[in-house]
């Protein structure tokens, strides 16, 4: 499906979420997001906010057409997916998925309120320019309660064969 405009503005709907996207650079530091190429590793973070106690939170991150996300079971240098906290607050989720075409962190409940982030990783696997859609954040039995970030534009090219002359 497609949002009914676009770009789509974030949502605040009793939640908040906001998405970020970072290259991930030869030296394993993560960088602008702009310059993608084939093969590329993207730091994809999500930051949200719990305002009240939740019980069955779901957190749905569709992938643009250009990534794939990365089986946090293998690994490199860059690191695995991360779960972070900001102060006394620590993110942990009962399951999380990774599809062809999203990843999705659920929660069975959620008591401590605050900031709180997670962190994946994705790999870029076509050239092209498309429109990320936005990522989502509800309680599961209470539709009416969700939060939608920014959909986003990603732009990744080939990568390009080294050409010597003689």
């Amino acid at each position: 499906s497609r949002p009914p405009r676009m770009p789509q503005q974030a949502r605040n709907n009793g939640f908040s979420i906001a998405r970020k996207y970072e290259r991930i650079n030869a030296e394993g530091d993560p960088e602008s997001a702009s310059n993608l190429r084939i093969g590329d590793l993207v730091k994809v973070t999500l930051s949200f906010n719990i305002p009240e106690a939740v019980n069955y939170l779901v957190i749905d991150d569709p992938l643009p057409a250009l990534l794939e996300g990365v089986n946090p079971n293998f690994v490199g240098k860059a690191g695995s997916s991360t779960r972070k906290h900001s102060s006394r607050n620590y993110w942990w989720n009962s399951h999380q998925e990774m599809r062809d075409d999203r990843v999705v962190f659920f929660r069975d409940s959620c008591r401590h309120l605050g900031d709180y982030e997670i962190t994946y990783l994705a790999r870029v696997i076509a050239a092209g320019k498309v429109t990320a859609p936005p990522a989502k954040i509800e309680g599961m039995y209470e539709p009416d309660r969700f939060g939608l970030s920014a959909s986003e534009v990603l732009t990744a090219t080939a990568t390009s064969p080294q050409v010597t002359s003689r």
